[in-house]
């Protein structure tokens, strides 16, 4: 959910997702994608800036390290 300037920010704790991971965010309305790569400790999180007008649509695809 955007906050009051319009950012999304995910977070995720260590353990998360395997070490190296990519977390792609996709605008579906625009075709931008932001990348997030998890911490050694498998932690991840990332900030979506208001440009990407969220309302348009957006998903989340997670790859999994080394797969």
């Amino acid at each position: 959910m955007p906050d009051t300037n319009g950012f999304v920010t995910f977070d995720g704790p260590a353990g998360t997702l395997p070490p190296g991971s990519q977390v792609l965010v996709v605008n579906t309305g625009t075709g931008e994608v932001a990348s997030f790569t998890a911490d050694n400790d498998g932690a991840v999180s990332g900030t979506v800036w208001p440009q990407w007008e969220l309302a348009g649509g957006s998903r989340a695809h997670v790859r999994r390290s080394g797969g």
